[in-house]
């Protein structure tokens, strides 16, 4: 049965995309509107992280960063992020999501230069499809700050992952910029990159090449009833495919501008559960194959206005194999269609305000018996300002967001409507600039997904949509002395209370899950940050960071049985550590650990996960022939061997080594 839209309600929907207008105020130094600013970053960033405090509750990896971590995939660097948690099933090919602050993976929004990724049929953005070798700079904020005009998605997330690709520097009469990467590694890892920019008059194109191969079998310990057997982690395989091409404007006018096409394409196999006296019984397959055409424009004009436009188009493909007794072989195919307009304005008094729209329809369809075929049309229309005033900044936004399910059915999801607000209050005083405290207040309302809703056998079409409701409040200082010394501490408690939470977990395989509406879920946490450093000469120096999280994620719905039990894999203390020495080559040491966790709503031995602590190694050396800049690097990570698991019965890799060798070249 469809459910009937008004056509007046879809003309004031569609006559609010495009009268959106706005009035917006330049906040901040220059220094601190670079801490902010989401354009495009140059390739050659800074080697120090910045220390001036945070304007909101944002953490960041710039590109020296990124390429000291040598990370692989998007994952790989999150997990360095206070109160990021990711889900990893193991492996190079293993599903990777990121939960922030307990909330669930559906509640972080993935943004690429503005643009949202999304995924209606279950909300979770497998990390592991993004590559970090185009990538400047990483951002994850919780409080909906930003002094850049975003789209309405942006602020309908209760934390945003924020990736902004890097753009090449060109030297005089230089026109092109090339780099090849070859990353090899242990279990079978083969993984080359290419990047190559050609400058045109003011135009810029770039084309962006990466492939991936890994056998995945390695080697784990099954323990039962205290007796350790070695195992070999078998049908793990991965083989990706990925390449991007993307035309854009090369100047410093009012002007910015792009055109971006994407494929991706990933085969893996689903290594599966491990069970006891059958660890290796999975037969099941896993294709992606996704197609995107995106384009962003950007004007600023009367010095003081500027508006922005986004539209994507995208068709996402999975197929699911399962060759075990009952073959399985199920596929879908999700379509996007996104547009969105906004506009912002500076004026008097240090006022601003903003007004965005997106407009979003989804549709999917699939080869399963009896299949509803459902669409959804979302409405979002953001309103935001910001007024500063001697050392306080005010900003304020109001989110309306409108769902409108249709399905071949004669059970259909309820079309949903909420306006959501954020509150936010920043103090900066003029006497001691490098010191900050926070406040925020939001509300974030997410709709279940398709396969909450329609899936067979789990679907719901009664699910209650999520009601998550934050409160932060934080403090940062940072001091540098002549560019020779550096600290920067950060600081955030917060509590989140969650209404009509939904639980996703997986049942025997990475591709069906049991959905469970938890109920009410209080959750209250710290999020600390340190970094530091300093120069012991002009050939050594020293640098780290530490990062700690504690939540106490508990369900307190009055009638669960598990009242006051910890959510599924929330550990109370979890953080990570980074140091390292420049010398005349690169040493670092890095350190993941996680407290003790538990698979199910029921905290129980049969349920509880060991801690664990992951360690790692890396040197690497940069050297310059001619025109070409040469880096290589050696890694051994899970350094100690230890056996564990993230997720129950997905063991993780032991020790294992990576080399990687990139060669840049600028004529």
């Amino acid at each position: 049965m469809k459910n009937k839209h008004s056509i007046v309600s879809f003309k004031k929907l569609a006559l609010g995309f495009f009268l959106v207008q706005s009035v917006c105020f330049s906040l901040f130094s220059q220094s601190l509107d670079s801490i902010q600013n989401l354009e495009g970053v140059t390739i050659s960033a800074a080697s120090r992280p910045r220390i001036s405090p945070n304007i909101g509750q944002l953490q960041s990896l710039n590109a020296s960063s990124l390429e000291r971590l040598n990370a692989i995939q998007l994952s790989d660097a999150v997990k360095f992020f206070a109160g990021a948690m990711v889900k990893d099933y193991g492996g190079i090919g293993g599903l990777k999501t990121v939960s922030v602050r307990s909330l669930g993976a559906s509640h972080t929004g993935v943004f690429v230069d503005k643009i949202p990724t999304n995924n209606a049929m279950n909300g979770q953005i497998d990390l592991s499809r993004f590559t970090l070798d185009n990538i400047g700079e990483i951002r994850l904020s919780n409080d909906n700050f930003s002094s850049t005009l975003q789209t309405a998605s942006f602020y309908s997330k209760s934390a945003q992952l924020s990736l902004i690709t890097a753009r090449p520097t060109f030297g005089e009469n230089q026109h092109t910029d090339a780099e090849v990467s070859l990353k090899v590694g242990s279990f079978g890892l083969f993984n080359p990159q290419f990047n190559i920019h050609q400058k045109i008059k003011k135009q810029l194109f770039s084309l962006n090449a990466d492939y991936q191969r890994a056998k995945g079998n390695y080697p784990f310990k099954l323990v039962h009833k205290g007796q350790t057997i070695a195992e070999i982690r078998e049908n793990s395989a991965v083989e990706s495919y990925r390449l991007d091409l993307k035309w854009q404007n090369f100047s410093d006018s009012r002007h910015q501008y792009f055109v971006n096409a994407n494929y991706y394409d990933n085969h893996r196999q689903l290594p599966g559960s491990v069970t006891v006296y059958n660890p290796n019984s999975s037969k099941q397959k896993l294709w992606d194959k996704e197609k995107t055409l995106q384009g962003q424009y950007n004007y600023r004009f009367l010095d003081n206005t500027e508006i922005l436009f986004n539209t994507k188009i995208s068709e996402t493909f999975n197929r699911y194999i399962d060759l075990g007794h009952q073959p399985v072989d199920n596929q879908f195919t999700q379509m996007e269609y996104f547009g969105s307009g906004g506009i912002q304005t500076r004026e008097f008094w240090g006022f601003q305000t903003s007004l965005s729209s997106d407009i979003i329809y989804h549709k999917m369809h699939s080869n399963l018996p009896r299949f509803v075929y459902p669409t959804r049309l979302t409405s979002m229309t953001n309103w935001t300002w910001n007024a500063k005033w001697r050392s306080f900044l005010f900003y304020r936004s109001l989110l309306h967001k409108a769902t409108f399910e249709h399905a071949e059915s004669d059970n259909v999801a309820k079309n949903r409507q909420k306006i959501s607000p954020t509150l936010g209050l920043n103090f900066q005083p003029k006497v001691f600039p490098n010191f900050s405290a926070r406040f925020f207040y939001k509300e974030t309302y997410r709709i279940p997904t398709f396969n909450e809703l329609y899936y067979r056998n789990v679907g719901n079409t009664n699910l209650s949509p999520e009601l998550a409701r934050q409160f932060n409040l934080g403090v940062s200082v940072g001091k540098s002395v002549e560019e020779k010394k550096y600290m920067a501490i950060s600081i955030d408690g917060y509590r989140n209370k969650v209404k009509d939470k939904i639980v996703a977990i997986p049942m025997n395989n990475l591709f069906t899950w049991s959905m469970v509406n938890v109920g009410e879920v209080d959750i209250l946490g710290i999020d600390a940050t340190l970094k530091g450093g300093f120069d012991v000469s002009k050939k050594l120096d020293f640098y780290s960071e530490i990062n700690y999280s504690f939540q106490d994620a508990k369900d307190v719905t009055p009638s669960s049985k598990n009242y006051n039990h910890q959510i599924p894999y929330t550990p109370k203390h979890s953080g990570s550590a980074i140091f390292g020495a420049n010398m005349f080559f690169t040493l670092q040491y890095s350190l993941m650990f996680s407290g003790e966790r538990y698979s199910l709503q029921e905290n129980s031995i049969d349920t509880r996960l060991e801690p664990f602590f992951d360690h790692g190694f890396s040197i690497s050396k940069q050297i310059s022939l001619r025109k070409i800049n040469l880096k290589t690097a050696f890694e051994i990570l899970n350094f100690t061997n230890k056996n564990y698991e993230i997720v129950a019965w997905y063991p993780m890799p032991g020790r294992h080594y990576r080399l990687t060798v990139r060669a840049r070249l600028a004529p």
